[in-house]
């Protein structure tokens, strides 16, 4: 599935490829990527702890940084951090 991702801080977008997974929580960009694409990347006040779906600590670690991005379907437009 393609979706836009647009930069909140200068509104300039790419357009992408992604995996939906229907049991994550959240949305995840990759770290290489938004850097790649320069992205502006802050860092969290406090790490956020991963878990896999037997709860156990994920192998990647805690999360450390988050992207502000609005995400843009065919259908609706949907903004998250």
């Amino acid at each position: 599935m393609k979706v836009g991702l647009e930069k909140l801080e200068n509104h300039k977008g790419v357009v992408v490829r992604v995996l939906l997974d229907s049991r994550a929580i959240g949305l995840f960009i990759d770290i290489t990527f938004a850097r790649k694409k320069e992205f502006k990347i802050e860092k969290l006040k406090k790490p956020l702890l991963v878990r896999n779906v037997d709860r156990t600590a994920n192998a990647g670690g805690c999360y450390q940084e988050v992207v502000n991005a609005s995400v843009i379907t065919l259908d609706r437009c949907s903004r998250r951090t």
